[in-house]
């Protein structure tokens, strides 16, 4: 029994020295103007998560948008590192996203799917994250395929 409990302290520690925590996210704000109307749309979305090694993480995003509609929502996921180019990683993140939209005509949906992304680092703590894409399927049935849909920057905090 003793020597069960060893191990598994010893691979926790060994997990421990390869793991770490990341906190960051994207924030944005839009101006559109269609038709004279002008709406300016603010986005906060803040994201945490936990990389086990190199190659494998999980996290959760928190959605906030604010313009004449608000949207409210969470996307937790699990984060694959299928490539690593020098300092440069290519990621992807299967993900489960859902969202609560309220206003005039308020609603609620969801989606799951493959995002695309990349991670470059400029410091040992620091990088910038950016998706580029996404591969689901949503709540109204539809199949979505983008290639710069979704498309967003963050910074990110390694601790």
């Amino acid at each position: 029994m003793k020597k069960l409990i060893m191990v598994l302290a010893a691979l926790l520690m060994f997990n421990a020295a390869h793991a770490q925590f990341y906190a960051g996210g994207v924030a944005g704000l839009a101006l559109n103007s269609n038709s004279g109307d002008t709406n300016f749309t603010l986005t906060l979305d803040p994201e945490v998560g936990y990389s086990f090694n190199d190659k494998l993480g999980v996290g959760a995003q928190l959605i906030l948008s604010v313009s004449n509609m608000t949207i409210i929502g969470v996307s937790p996921y699990v984060r694959y590192t299928f490539a690593q180019v020098g300092p440069v990683s290519l990621f992807a993140d299967a993900a489960f996203t859902y969202r609560r939209v309220t206003g005039e005509y308020g609603f609620s949906n969801w989606e799951v799917g493959l995002y695309p992304g990349i991670a470059i680092p400029v410091s040992d703590r620091i990088s910038f994250v950016g998706h580029f894409g996404n591969l689901s399927y949503d709540s109204a049935k539809n199949f979505n395929i983008g290639v710069m849909s979704r498309a967003n920057v963050g910074i990110f905090y390694s601790f």
